[in-house]
């Protein structure tokens, strides 16, 4: 944010310094004709040999100007002059300390285009970083979902054969007790006994491996869900560090100066050339 903002105000101030500069020129231009023009008016030896053409001519005319009135009169032009060439060294002067001061300004807005360009790209990467991370926390949802559904499953699964189970171990019971009374004189069930006791243990088998797939699935879903909100906690972080970058450049496009007043208008502008 810093950075674009020294970047715009030195844009602007750069430009300030072009118009302030062609001002300076146009004033320099002014000064050399007005240079010319005064060398243009006759020296005090032209207005001497003009005198002594007049006196040939007329003798009043010559008695008007004395010496001395034109010996003040070219005082007063060579004086002039030298105030002019003055005022347009002191022009060219600030002219050339202001073309310095603009490439000076070139050069910086020219190294902060080039940090401004490589925060776009930091930013354009950490938007594909954080598109990435959608993309995979989308993946690992969806297999969250499928491994929930699973789990679902195989808990019906498992309330299905604990209600088997249930009904079988009832039905042992009775026959248990069944067999105290019978065992003698119902030998012919005991192949049956035998075979209700292999479906028991068959069944007990299967209720076993269903609790053990269920808690295997159980684990896998946790791990899955912790995966989940590391991915939820980074894609977060990722979106804050998203929004302040654009905030920040936001800020830096919309930054304003406070350079209204003239270049050398102003005494903070005239302290700047002293």
């Amino acid at each position: 944010m810093k950075l674009g903002r020294s970047m715009q105000a030195k844009q602007v101030f750069s430009e300030k310094l072009l118009k302030e500069n062609k001002r300076l020129n146009e004033i320099v231009d002014q000064q050399k004709g007005l240079l010319v023009v005064d060398r243009d008016i006759p020296d005090g030896q032209a207005i001497e040999d003009k005198i002594i053409v007049d006196e040939n001519a007329t003798t009043s005319a010559a008695n008007a100007i004395s010496n001395k009135e034109r010996e003040k009169m070219v005082e007063e032009k060579e004086k002039v002059i030298l105030e002019q060439a003055e005022k347009i060294q002191e022009l060219l002067t600030k002219i050339e300390d202001a073309f310095k001061r603009i490439t000076e300004l070139s050069t910086e807005v020219a190294k902060t285009n080039e940090g401004k360009q490589k925060v776009e790209h930091e930013l354009s990467e950490t938007a594909k970083k954080c598109s990435d991370f959608q993309k995979k926390c989308a993946g690992f949802f969806n297999q969250v979902v499928s491994l929930n559904s699973k789990q679902q499953e195989s808990e019906e699964e498992i309330s299905s054969l604990k209600r088997a189970c249930e009904n079988f171990r009832a039905q042992l019971a009775e026959k248990d007790a069944m067999m105290i009374t019978m065992r003698d004189s119902l030998k012919t069930y005991e192949d049956d006994f035998r075979r209700e006791n292999e479906e028991k243990a068959a069944i007990q088998k299967r209720m076993e491996t269903a609790q053990q797939e269920s808690e295997r699935l159980r684990r896998e879903n946790q791990s899955h869900m912790a995966t989940i909100r590391h991915f939820e906690s980074e894609i977060e972080r990722m979106s804050k560090l998203l929004n302040d970058e654009k905030n920040r450049h936001k800020t830096t496009t919309s930054f304003q100066t406070g350079f209204g007043q003239p270049l050398f208008g102003s005494s903070a502008s005239r302290s700047f050339f002293q």
